[in-house]
């Protein structure tokens, strides 16, 4: 065998090397340029419908009219994967930061985080996901009403798994919670959740009054530990899931909630603040309505 033909398996060895390389270099640059989007206020939405033409570009062109740039998306496990990165990349072309909406009261029982690091890893097969919403709520489980404290430690011990698990794969973690957590966990539940469970606060704060005196502690501790805190407004009608006239913003319209969102920026001006709405088939249909 010549010199030349030993050196051949080396050249290719190399070509594919290089090649591979330059695979994840692209990817981690998809992931950076997501990353480094500018975050703003967002949206969630729950059903697959939107993820085809021409309920995708409808959704969008929503978001645009009201200047919403962040999307939290639910998918359910039987969509399609090349429809679904379809839409991340659809999104993201339009200037949408888009997250993985997922979770389940249930999970914020798995001391192991195991479910929350499946929803992890989906969202990491994403190209140009920007992170995952965790959706769990501890306080809907049969549990929390028999002992609160020993289910608070187990959901506390997943999220810091998830957070962990987010950091390496490039994600931002954004946890929900309803606004009364304040004293739940023995009084320490939001502290070490702001603290070490999450990158930014997502807070239900679905009570029409005294919004800002609701969210005093959160605020005060996602501006100590250098979080982002996210306002959700609810829109959903009086009635569905036990919502009253005082939880939701869908008789009192988009304009009584500019103004709450206006003193609440008010409120809290060195806080790094932003909105959500909750969800969109509500949005739909108040501004289809107005």
């Amino acid at each position: 065998m010549s010199f030349e033909q030993k050196k051949e398996p080396a050249r290719v060895f190399i070509g594919i090397l290089a090649g591979l390389l330059a695979i994840v270099f692209v990817l981690l640059v998809l992931r950076r340029s997501q990353a480094k989007a500018p975050q703003g206020n967002g949206l969630f939405s729950w059903h697959d419908s939107v993820l085809e033409e021409p309920c995708r570009t409808a959704l969008f062109d929503r978001m645009e009219q009201l200047g919403l740039t962040e999307l939290y998306q639910h998918v359910s496990q039987t969509a399609d994967p090349q429809t679904v990165q379809a839409f991340w990349t659809a999104a993201g072309e339009r200037g949408i930061r888009t997250y993985l909406l997922a979770g389940s009261p249930e999970w914020a029982l798995d001391e192991t985080a195991g479910a929350l690091l499946e929803a992890i890893g989906r969202a990491a097969s994403l190209s140009g996901c920007a992170g995952l919403v965790a959706d769990v709520e501890p306080h809907l489980t049969p549990e929390w009403t028999r002992d609160q404290d020993f289910v608070a430690q187990r959901y506390l011990a997943a999220m810091e798994i998830a957070k962990q698990a987010a950091g390496r794969a490039g994600l931002e973690l954004v946890v929900c919670v309803p606004y009364y957590y304040d004293d739940k966990g023995g009084g320490t539940l939001l502290d070490r959740l702001i603290s070490s469970g999450c990158d930014t606060l997502a807070v239900m704060n679905y009570y029409r009054k005294n919004e800002a005196g609701h969210i005093q502690t959160e605020a005060r501790l996602c501006q100590s530990y250098g979080r982002r805190l996210i306002h959700i407004y609810e829109l959903q009608a009086p009635g569905v899931q036990g919502l009253e006239t005082i939880n939701t913003y869908h008789d009192a319209g988009l304009g009584a909630l500019y103004t709450s969102w206006s003193g609440l920026q008010t409120q809290f001006p060195d806080l790094r603040l932003n909105y959500a709405l909750h969800d969109y088939d509500a949005l739909r249909e108040l501004m289809d309505d107005e």
